[in-house]
């Protein structure tokens, strides 16, 4: 299988502005969490 290797930039802005994003989408949604390796792997799909 070939591998496409992407190329792409993000500026400073908009890097803080993705994280920023990130930040509030964290706040809005506590109940959302952390699952270990193991727990992936025991999902019905495998994780």
């Amino acid at each position: 299988m070939a591998m496409s290797q992407i190329s792409a930039t993000l500026d400073s802005k908009d890097r803080e502005e993705v994280l920023d994003a990130i930040a509030t989408i964290k706040a809005k949604l506590p109940f959302l969490i952390d699952l270990t390796a193991d727990e992936r792997k025991a999902l019905p799909n495998g994780g």
